[in-house]
């Protein structure tokens, strides 16, 4: 897979995060390589805020039942597997 940074993409995932954490995170320390859980600070219920909020904005649809989260933990392989499903 295309590890390039869709910056369109970057953007709204860096959008959704502020939505969510408000004033509790540093937009500027945000970066592809950033963990979504140690970095951003998500806890469970942020996480899934965070699909929903992903899924409203892209309009494409996320399995949360079969979601194997380990895989994308970073917001490089989160936007890597949100781009494989657009692609689908």
């Amino acid at each position: 897979m295309d590890h390039q940074i869709n910056i369109n993409m970057l953007e709204t995932v860096v959008n959704v995060i502020k939505k969510i954490k408000k004033e509790d995170i540093n937009v500027d320390s945000i970066k592809p390589s950033s963990d979504l859980i140690y970095d951003i600070g998500f806890d469970s219920l942020e996480m899934v805020d965070f699909l929903l909020d992903i899924e409203n904005e892209l309009d494409i649809s996320i399995d949360l039942k079969n979601l194997d989260f380990d895989k994308m933990r970073t917001i490089q392989t989160f936007i890597d597997f949100i781009s494989y499903k657009e692609k689908r």
